[in-house]
């Protein structure tokens, strides 16, 4: 008997050193992250519910570090990504909801738009600007002030075959067709480096919006729901979706419509949106 009574005391221990010491402390999906461990092996807890309300669409919501994102994830080869500035007339579109109406109009539901590239006072495209194939602002490889012009800086572009994150110097020798392309800067990642203007812990925050390629060729759009700063969000695109490159598309102005997160932004006065709408019918 008393050899019984030992063993369930020992067992007891144990229960509570392994409670005790198993718990997941809420900073240890932080410091996972930061010493690269895989996608799959950060705590599930860190991804809220996701949405899929069309083929090679996704809506997700998630945590990274002490911010939230809102991310859409799109299969181009299933779904058009388009890009528009100007509207029949001649007018800038401006706002996610004249583009919704214009849509609309059209019998077509607009499932996701977000802004496209910085753009300047007169609310033109500041770089590189294509769509629907047809060339609207040239690539800008300019010196200057700001983040647009923080080497590396690059574009978002569709080809026929494929889409990519370029550098503004990669794009400048591209061979193949545009149909679609938004320059902005700085580059967040390129070849899986950060950018080597950033700094972990930079004070310097502010809601930020992104978009980048996973392996899988899949594009992910993001934008912060709280000020974060640069190093913070180039590496949440790195290690929650393996991106080896992605681009800064804008700061604070930025907005994104995605209803499936119910995140109705429409507001805005933009010279380029990107955006995704279901066909007519």
């Amino acid at each position: 008997m008393w050899r019984l009574t030992i063993a369930l005391a020992i067992a007891a221990i144990a229960l509570i050193f392994i409670d005790r010491f198993a718990t997941t402390d809420p900073s240890s999906a932080t410091s996972n992250v930061n010493r690269g461990v895989a996608q799959s092996q950060v705590p599930q807890s860190d991804t809220l519910p996701v949405q899929r309300s069309a083929a090679g669409f996704e809506a997700r919501r998630l945590r990274f570090r002490a911010a939230e994102y809102d991310c859409c994830i799109v299969d181009p080869r299933r779904q058009q990504i388009s890009l528009a500035w100007l509207e029949a007339q001649g007018r800038p579109i401006g706002s996610i909801a004249r583009l919704r109406s214009l849509l609309a109009e059209q019998h077509r539901h607009l499932l996701f738009a977000t802004n496209a590239g910085i753009y300047t006072k007169e609310s033109r495209p500041l770089g590189w600007f294509v769509a629907d194939g047809k060339e609207l602002v040239a690539l800008n490889r300019d010196e200057g002030k700001g983040n647009f012009f923080l080497k590396p800086n690059g574009a978002f572009v569709l080809t026929p075959s494929q889409v990519k994150v370029l550098t503004s110097d990669e794009a400048a020798q591209l061979q193949d067709s545009v149909i679609l392309a938004t320059q902005s800067g700085p580059m967040l990642l390129h070849q899986g480096r950060i950018h080597p203007a950033f700094r972990e812990g930079s004070p310097n925050t502010f809601v930020r919006s992104g978009v980048g390629i996973a392996p899988n060729g899949e594009v992910v759009f993001a934008i912060s729901r709280s000020a974060v700063n640069f190093y913070d969000f180039a590496l949440m695109f790195r290690e929650r979706f393996n991106c080896r490159n992605a681009l800064y598309l804008d700061g604070f102005v930025s907005r994104m419509y995605l209803p499936d997160l119910e995140r109705m932004d429409l507001d805005g006065a933009f010279a380029g949106l990107l955006w995704i709408a279901a066909p007519p019918g």
